[in-house]
């Protein structure tokens, strides 16, 4: 009797395994719109479990109705002595055939119920595998933007935005030790010459060269920026100026006396040291080290037109 009613009860067959087999497709769980459609399925399964139990209730009413007929019918056919034992053991075959075929489809359900939970799991943990991934390459990504929004793409060097974001950091880092801090303007001499008579592919090499020049004088944790069309910037933590000019002036030399230009590789320089701290403006620093460089290009010129 039991196998009947589990018959009854089961049909159509539940959907937690239909769901339970489509999750397992890994492609299912892949992406967000395959697992919203399995969450939604899960949903329709606990609504299926629910329907199904309420189904139990009615199904148990329509046994006792029915039992309760087919008791009527037999009490007929026995005898009164024996009326008692038979009501007795029709009610304990009923009552255990029930209790057996909804004890046994409970199990299933409770089974599919643990299953649909350990897949759960496994996409949460896939899902949030997949977050981690987007994120680290979302800021990847961000980074690599930063860089380009800060570095010049003709040299590497960092460009003025990036030049003025580490110097004011530097800065703000220092002022609280006080330490010694230099700023350099630098100016390619006689660079719309070279760009005007050898054409601006040369113009460009020369700016890659000099950028390579202030690499090789300085250390790796001075800030050099091309600061916009010829003009270069550098700010060390440090006041050592002479040391840095001997450098730059050592390599510029090597440059030109290897003779493969048919230029003369100069710069014009303009510097200013301060000690970092509270009212340090790097503004004002900028503004007075260009002003020095100006004043060290026009020294120049007019060395030339009296040497002329």
């Amino acid at each position: 009797m039991s196998g009947i009613i589990m018959e009854a009860i089961m049909k159509p067959k539940g959907i937690f395994s239909k769901v339970l087999s489509g999750i397992r497709r890994k492609s299912q769980i892949n992406d967000e719109s395959g697992l919203l459609r399995t969450i939604d399925e899960l949903k329709a399964a606990n609504r299926d479990l629910a329907d199904q139990l309420e189904r139990k209730q009615r199904i148990e009413s329509a046994m006792t109705l029915y039992f309760d007929t087919l008791y009527d019918e037999l009490i007929k056919h026995v005898e009164e002595k024996e009326k008692d034992h038979f009501i007795d053991r029709v009610m304990e075959m009923v009552y255990d055939n029930i209790h057996l075929a909804f004890d046994d489809m409970l199990k299933v359900k409770n089974r599919e119920l643990d299953e649909a939970k350990g897949t759960l799991a496994e996409i949460d943990n896939h899902m949030h595998n997949v977050i981690l991934e987007r994120t680290k390459a979302l800021n990847e990504e961000n980074r690599k933007l930063h860089e380009l929004a800060i570095t010049d793409e003709l040299t590497g060097l960092s460009n003025r935005r990036g030049f003025l974001l580490l110097a004011e950091r530097y800065l703000r880092e220092m002022g609280e030790s006080g330490g010694e801090i230099s700023l350099f303007f630098i100016d390619l001499d006689n660079f719309k010459m070279i760009n005007d008579r050898y054409g601006h592919n040369e113009g460009d090499w020369l700016l890659k060269r000099t950028a390579w020049i202030f690499h090789k004088s300085l250390r790796g944790d001075d800030i050099i920026c091309r600061y916009g069309g010829d003009e270069f910037a550098i700010f060390m933590k440090t006041a050592d100026v002479e040391r840095v000019l001997a450098r730059i002036r050592e390599y510029t030399n090597e440059f030109n006396r290897q003779g493969e230009r048919p230029y003369t590789l100069s710069f014009s320089v303009g510097h200013v040291t301060a000690v970092a701290g509270s009212s340090t403006d790097l503004q004002s620093l900028v503004s007075e080290a260009d002003k020095n460089m100006y004043r060290d290009k026009t020294d120049k010129k007019k060395s030339d037109v009296s040497q002329g």
